[in-house]
């Protein structure tokens, strides 16, 4: 080998155990350094050098060993370690960081938007955010008077001078589109060491996507808020109707008092303690239907409210009134210490009712029939207490009312009689014990008798019972429906039977109860009889009295209606024993007046009760309905009805109650 390349060849191991040694201590220099700029130095510096390296090892040892010579590249190659180091330094400041290098760095890195003013407000510098939140160029905002981008003016920047500074003032930041940016203004005045002003730091927070998120939060806020108070007026009227629905099945929709079901409730409850008593008092209203049917059933409740007010005022806190239907109701006394004070109460209540209810400038007067049972000496039940006390009241209706009385084991034997009269009532009809009588009655223009009344008669061995004295025990016993449904038969049978035998276009009047015509299948009950028996519908006349029309008026006229479609006829009875119901006279579909034999008592010396005759028979003829005045004695009577061209008369001038054949002999035959 030759000198020279010896001497190449060990310029060249010299030269790279030097770059190497170089390269360990960059190595060693960027691996343990906390800075990423110093390993990003570091390493655009090992790579250069490396390269540097690669190049003189490979020029100046490897190609001369293979007889290659070339120009000695080593120092050469060096000069690639060289920039990069350089581009090193350039790049990433590979020079310790000044503090004015800082201050520059932190002002172009803080994303807020930084403005520097001059005293006059123009603006002398900004940084990055700045430009970028305005679309502005730097240049573009240098020497702009900051003022011209705030667009929405909250802020009186002489305050600014006044303060010195200002703390997060909302702004609207003007962008280079015309557009704008909700901010947060913060500023503060710069004086140098002679306390002289050097500018105005201006930062700038964007809160326009804090804005919006408030005003979507603030949006939903609401709607959730609408949604909540809607959820909770709903909640609120769930309540409110479970309260309602409380109050509807404990309390009487009428009198706002308990009712039966809440009355029972308590009952039960005192019944758990043995060792108190407690009394029933079970009151009914003497007179009460005499004021609904006289004044209507406005009064009536008007009359019952103040009932529940006057009893609840009688008794004590502690005590418990309730309505139970009508005009009944129950009270409960409770922590009864003797017999004395249920006296007083019942005293007391009896008194407190018979003052006089004014109404209209009239005094309705009202009284009670109170029964009363005792816990444990009359029952140890709710059933056996109410039962009891209701006998005790019945006792006292029984003797006139406006009374009371407390129960004993004689009423329950009064009681026992009256179920076995239900029992002979109940035989009777099985064992034929029944009998129709009629009574004519006679057309006052024609004096033809072409109608009659048909009245039940009870035949009990030699023995005729008038229906005055077994009709009311049938109706508290629930045998009136069946003994109804047999005359009404008999009485279709009995018709059928005249018209044929000689006496065309006669027609028969029966007598009808609440309790028949509310029965479900009454009407088609007295289709198919028609039917049974050929009788055709307009020779059948059904009689509802007065007091029966408005027991309960809706479904009365809805029943009436049915039959008047039918073809039959219809009567009200025993009219003007409540002849303030002459309002509901024209809702009635009826054919028949019949006026009761109280009116035409003494109508001879009786002006007042002329009077009202001559109404009643106006006042059916203005609405094509036909008069029918019943208890007809004398001929003077039958005069006067004439004269005020009553229709028809009913009474023994004409003939009294019947039997068929005796009938049929005087008025068919």
């Amino acid at each position: 080998m030759a000198p020279n390349l010896f001497g190449q060849i060990a310029y060249s191991i010299c030269s790279i155990i030097f770059y190497v040694s170089g390269l360990v201590m960059l190595f060693n220099r960027g691996r343990y350094s906390k800075k990423n700029r110093i390993r990003k130095q570091n390493k655009i510096i090992l790579w250069t050098c490396f390269i540097s390296i690669t190049i003189g090892v490979l020029t100046d040892i490897i190609l001369p060993m293979f007889g290659i010579l070339v120009f000695p590249s080593a120092v050469l190659s060096g000069t690639i370690a060289l920039g990069g180091v350089c581009y090193a330094i350039s790049k990433h400041r590979f020079m310790l960081t000044t503090s004015k290098y800082l201050s520059e760095y932190i002002f172009n890195s803080v994303k807020n938007p930084i403005f520097i003013l001059d005293e006059n407000f123009a603006i002398q510098n900004c940084n990055e955010a700045s430009s970028n939140i305005t679309d502005y160029k730097f240049k573009e905002l240098e020497g702009k008077m900051f003022s011209d981008l705030i667009s929405y003016k909250n802020i009186d920047f002489n305050t600014i001078i006044e303060n010195s500074y200002v703390r997060n003032v909302e702004v609207n930041l003007q962008q280079k589109d015309e557009g704008y940016i909700v901010c947060e203004l913060s500023s503060t005045v710069i004086y140098d060491e002679y306390d002289d002003k050097l500018g105005i730091v201006i930062l700038i927070h964007d809160i326009s996507e804090r804005k919006r998120i408030a005003e979507i939060e603030k949006k939903y806020t609401l709607k959730l808020e609408r949604k909540n108070s809607k959820l909770v007026d709903q909640i609120k009227d769930k309540i409110l109707a479970e309260e309602k629905i409380r109050h509807y099945v404990y309390y009487d929709a009428l009198t706002e008092i308990p009712n039966r079901k809440m009355m029972l409730e308590n009952i039960n409850q005192l019944l758990k303690n043995k060792d108190k008593k407690f009394a029933i008092l079970f009151i009914d209203l003497d007179d009460f239907k005499n004021i609904n049917d006289n004044f209507g059933h406005q009064v009536g409740d008007k009359v019952l409210k103040k009932v529940a007010s006057t009893l609840k005022d009688s008794i004590g806190p502690q005590d418990i009134i309730s309505r139970i239907g009508g005009d009944e109701f129950i009270i409960i006394l409770k922590n009864v210490e003797s017999d004395i004070y249920i006296k007083e109460i019942a005293l007391r209540i009896q008194k407190e009712l018979k003052k006089p209810i004014t109404y209209n400038e009239e005094s309705l007067i009202l009284g009670a029939s109170i029964g009363i049972s005792i816990f444990q000496e009359h029952g140890e039940d709710s059933d056996t207490l109410i039962n009891n006390a209701d006998l005790a009241m019945y006792e006292v209706k029984k003797n006139g009312g406006y009374d009371f009385a407390i129960y004993s084991p004689k009423m329950e034997h009064k009681a026992i009689d009256k179920l076995e009269m239900k029992m002979k009532l109940n035989k009777a009809l099985s064992n034929n014990e029944f009998m129709v009588y009629y009574q004519p009655i006679m057309d006052l223009k024609s004096k033809k008798v072409l109608n009659s009344e048909a009245l039940i008669r009870w035949r009990q061995g030699d023995r005729i019972i008038p229906p005055i004295e077994f009709i009311p025990i049938a109706k508290s016993v629930g045998e009136i429906i069946p003994i109804d449904n047999w005359m009404l038969e008999n009485a279709c049978i009995q018709c059928k039977k005249w018209n044929e035998i000689g006496s065309h276009e006669f027609s028969v009047s029966v007598n009808t109860s609440y309790s028949q015509l509310k029965q479900p299948e009454f009407v088609s009950l007295v289709q198919n009889i028609l039917e049974a028996y050929s009788l055709p519908s307009e020779y059948l006349n059904l009689e509802v009295t007065e007091d029966e029309a408005m027991e309960d008026f809706e479904t009365i006229i809805n029943i009436l209606e049915q039959f008047k479609s039918m073809g039959i006829k219809i009567s009200l009875d025993d009219f003007g024993t409540g002849y303030s119901s002459l309002n509901y006279v024209n809702k009635l579909p009826i054919d028949k007046i019949k006026i009761d034999k109280s009116l035409i008592m003494n109508l001879e010396t009786n002006y007042k009760n002329l009077t009202i005759i001559k109404s009643i028979i106006n006042m059916g003829h203005s609405l094509d309905i036909k008069i029918v005045a019943e208890g007809i004695e004398t001929k003077e009577q039958l005069r006067i009805l004439n004269e005020l061209k009553c229709d028809f008369i009913q009474g023994y001038l004409i003939g009294k109650p019947m039997e068929a054949s005796d009938f049929e002999h005087k008025f068919i035959n």
